[in-house]
């Protein structure tokens, strides 16, 4: 087995963002296999009529169409994402099912284009983690944030508590070492760590927080191979670590790690579950 000790998630989120877009011929699965999560997030915003929203990392449009949907006509979500084809999507399938109290801005989350205490909530799913820096980028959440405000937020949790997440890094142990990441790396695990958000939510300045990491169902509702063929070209983690793995050898990782996800195949969906870390924060 080769040591990579030396191996680091990439700090370029612009590298993540170019591969999620190669992702969009999946997003109706991508957004079945986490709405868990987003029914989660919904729940922890308990969303009422007429809110001023902004969604961080709305990708192409989850949850932004889905608190669009309840929030009502005199209500509005801002959905943002560095991706502006990822929010052209979101745009596309908002004219579709005819919501029109949204508006879409390609902009940073450390850098947002917005007015002091413009809303009443923020809300972040899985986005958190590629943050190049969380607390700066939560200090302007607390920024926009009118006061009392909530920010909501929803990451991934451990490796250990996510099936889906085991079953394709633990063949690639037979072959490579995989360091834990850093708290300063772009890394899907970053706040896998219970302790994590909070202390995140702490430093930039939020109040009242609870955090709590917790299983979900994360099925994907098609092959173990097309899964696979989604994981490993998206992301910025899963193609550095074949980046890291000799050509000779790939074919047969690649083999097992069909053998790993096919475990949880029933013939129509792969039956995983996904740990989760969630956290709320107030504006004081």
């Amino acid at each position: 087995m080769s040591n990579i000790d030396n191996l680091k998630p990439s700090s370029n989120s612009e590298k993540y963002i170019e591969n999620l877009e190669r992702r969009i011929l999946y997003d109706t699965k991508s957004r079945e296999q986490g709405q868990a999560a987003t029914e989660l997030l919904i729940e922890l915003s308990n969303l009422q009529l007429d809110l001023n929203v902004l969604d961080l990392a709305s990708g192409s449009g989850v949850p932004a169409l889905a608190i669009a949907s309840i929030i009502g006509s005199g209500g509005h979500v801002t959905a943002t994402d560095q991706s502006a084809g990822a929010l052209e999507l979101a745009k596309e399938e908002a004219k579709k099912i005819g919501l029109t109290n949204l508006s879409f801005e390609a902009t940073s989350a450390q850098s947002l284009p917005f007015d002091d205490e413009t809303f009443d909530l923020v809300t972040c799913r899985m986005g958190m983690m590629f943050f190049p820096e969380p607390v700066e980028a939560l200090k302007e959440v607390n920024r926009v944030l009118k006061i009392g405000g909530k920010f909501v937020s929803i990451v991934q949790g451990s490796e250990q508590r996510s099936l889906w997440q085991s079953s394709l890094l633990e063949p690639f142990r037979k072959y490579i070492s995989i360091p834990a990441p850093n708290p300063d790396d772009i890394h899907p695990l970053r706040f896998a760590e219970p302790g994590s958000l909070r202390n995140t939510f702490e430093k930039a300045g939020f109040a009242d927080i609870q955090e709590k990491y917790l299983d979900v169902p994360w099925p994907w509702h098609g092959t173990p191979e097309e899964f696979w063929e989604v994981r490993k070209s998206g992301g910025a983690l899963y193609p550095q670590l074949i980046d890291n793995i000799p050509q000779e050898h790939r074919d047969q990782l690649f083999k097992e790690i069909i053998e790993s996800i096919s475990r949880y195949y029933d013939g129509t969906i792969i039956n995983f579950i996904a740990g989760i870390g969630t956290a709320v924060g107030y504006k004081p």
